[in-house]
């Protein structure tokens, strides 16, 4: 028998494209990964521009996404070591071992470097310009894949048996002429930019942009943070709240959810029937606090087991050995509003603003950031609406009259943790 032959996997470049299609399920998801990037970056804005669109969205010769903030930036060693590197431990590590954002203490929200599979799913010629802090260069990071097919199968129009590590980029280095001190408008404010920020230019763009598409990112960059906590706190006083998103097409600011922000802040303060507020559940004691209309109250978990619902999930109280919630503590929040109230109902709402509360749903956030899809309009995550089909609607109230979020940790949920789509959680045994 012949000594063993010492085999090294190595996978083809197309792997990249399989990936990337089953990691990101579209342009929408892709671009709010690269936002979420410039928030793990510090970053208090990002603005995306859609260059050389015409106001009808048709493109021109050369359409490009421009993604840039005014975040950390990244330094050559990160660059080489970890960007170039998806998968790197080195956001895993930052994460499992607690640690914040160097500026703003925010927790770290990437972590599988998504990032990039999702510059490529929309385009193929990726320029990164990036500054770092205390830094009189900027460095500058090509990625020009295209010459070659959507699969990487290709060069040219010619097949090609190419390897992943047959694909490379360029680096280099200047003296900072981009990320540079200016002034930018964001959301009709001036905002100053500072020395330190990565901006992205996407060319060669994969898939076609309209004004609906992009007003889909701008609601789903409306929702990255709990904008219903944002409306009871002081921003000033929480500046690591302080992250806001501008679209632009060319020179002209569009999508923006100011005005959207405010007239849903007011709703929820002037006009549910309940609000249920302050709430939080604290897993060692296995207790509720919350405030209902103003009153506080405080509930044991064992007196919800004369709920039918809970007792075939926990049991019934008097049970030898009840069962109780393994996910974790977490904090809670509702706005429950009356859709059907009449004009003389104080809690009456005209037609915009029921439109306005059907939009929104029951959010969940981790550390301050939504995890998707959970509050989309079509997912049922609290399966509400399969609990009111399958027994008496009465017992629960709809989902789309019920504005909220669930607010989790990373540190008081660890067994809770992102499906590598970054799309939902994954649990061990009932935690979720």
């Amino acid at each position: 028998m012949s000594a063993p032959t010492e085999l090294k996997i190595k996978p083809y470049a197309r792997l990249l494209a399989m990936i990337g299609d089953q990691l990101i399920k579209n342009e929408r998801i892709a671009l709010m990964e690269l936002i979420k990037n410039s928030y793990d970056a510090d970053a208090d804005w990002v603005k995306i521009t859609f260059a050389d669109f015409d106001e009808n969205w048709n493109a021109g010769a050369n359409p490009k996404i421009i993604i840039e903030d005014n975040g950390s930036g990244m330094s050559r060693k990160v660059i080489e070591t970890a960007w170039m590197s998806p998968a790197t431990p080195h956001k895993r590590r930052a994460r499992s071992e607690d640690r914040l954002t160097p500026d703003k203490k925010r927790v770290v929200q990437g972590e599988k470097g998504i990032g990039r599979f999702a510059m490529l799913k929309l385009g193929s010629r990726i320029t990164v310009t990036t500054r770092p802090k205390n830094s009189a260069e900027e460095y500058v990071v090509v990625l020009d894949f295209s010459d070659y097919d959507n699969e990487f199968t290709t060069h040219h129009g010619k097949s090609k048996e190419l390897f992943l590590d047959d694909l490379s980029g360029t680096l280099s280095s200047r003296t900072a002429k981009v990320i540079v001190p200016r002034t930018v408008v964001v959301e009709g404010v001036e905002r100053q930019s500072g020395s330190t920020g990565t901006r992205i230019e996407i060319e060669c763009l994969k898939t076609t942009w309209s004004q609906p598409t992009l007003e889909g990112v701008a609601t789903d960059a409306l929702k990255l943070q709990p904008i219903f906590t944002r409306a009871l706190n002081n921003r000033h006083e929480h500046p690591e709240l302080q992250f806001d998103v501008a679209f632009y097409l060319g020179d002209k600011e569009v999508a923006s959810q100011t005005h959207e922000i405010g007239l849903l802040r007011e709703l929820m303060e002037s006009s549910p029937v309940l609000k249920i507020t302050d709430g939080t559940y604290d897993a060692a004691k296995s207790s509720y606090r919350f405030t209902v209309n103003g009153k506080k109250v405080q509930r044991d978990f064992d007196a919800f087991r004369e709920i039918r619902r809970c007792q075939n999930r926990f049991g019934a109280a008097g049970d030898d050995s009840p069962k109780y919630p393994s996910c974790g503590s977490f904090g809670f929040a509702f706005y429950v509003f009356d859709l059907k109230a009449d004009q003389s109902s104080k809690f009456y709402l005209d037609k915009e603003n029921v439109e306005r509360v059907k939009k929104h749903r029951v959010y969940l956030y981790r550390d301050g950031i939504r995890v998707y899809p959970y509050g989309d309009p079509d997912d049922d995550w609290l399966r509400i609406d399969m609990l009111r089909g399958t027994s008496s609607a009465a017992e629960f109230l709809s989902n789309d009259q019920v504005i909220g979020w669930v607010d989790i940790t990373h540190v008081g949920n660890p067994k809770l943790m992102d499906k590598t789509s970054r799309e939902g959680l994954v649990g061990e045994g009932d935690t979720f």
